[in-house]
């Protein structure tokens, strides 16, 4: 019999800065090009690894101006999600293509082979993993004051249950809250 594994939700979950976010923007990974984007892709929009890899640019709609949407099911949930994308995840995909997968070229072993060495490069010396990069996108939100009600739609959540995971309280968000109670 095979024992049942038990999440632990107190594991504290690692998320990039906004600085650190900066410097691995502005770290080129010449040996995977295809993650460095779809690395960043995964900060500005959240996505899980199974769903970058399996983005087709038949789920990306353009419209006039510079808005465009993601509208696909989610690997995990199964749940159809329709979501508009930041300016910056929109300059990543700026080489649009209208057929076919978004990151063609990227697999799970080659996020496994270069992803730690592209966060070393970067010099980012904590253990990063491409679900961190998720956690980032929600700890970005909440920092700007996004209510947890959106960034679980966002993330694509069906109970904000799941998104209370991700969005830890930070000593900068209860010190605000202080600051708040004294005007």
């Amino acid at each position: 019999m095979v024992d049942r594994i038990t999440w632990d939700h107190n594991i504290k979950k690692e998320y990039l800065t906004t600085s650190e976010i900066k410097q691995l923007s502005s770290t080129s990974y010449e040996e995977c090009q295809e993650l460095y984007r779809a690395g960043l892709f995964s900060i500005y929009t959240g996505l899980r690894r199974s769903d970058i890899l399996a983005l087709r640019w038949e789920n990306i709609i353009f419209e006039r101006g510079r808005k465009a949407y993601m509208s696909f099911t989610i690997q995990k949930t199964s749940c159809h999600v329709h979501l508009p994308l930041s300016i910056q995840a929109v300059k990543i995909l700026e080489s649009h293509k209208s057929r076919g997968k978004v990151f063609p070229n990227l697999t799970a072993t080659l996020i496994t082979a270069h992803l730690d060495k592209w966060i070393r490069k970067a010099k980012i010396n904590r253990h990063i993993t491409f679900h961190c990069f998720r956690h980032t996108f929600a700890m970005q939100l909440l920092n700007k004051g996004i209510d947890i009600y959106t960034i679980a739609a966002l993330l694509g959540h069906k109970q904000v249950a799941s998104t209370q995971n991700y969005a830890k309280i930070t000593p900068e968000k209860v010190l605000e809250a202080i600051f708040k109670m004294d005007k």
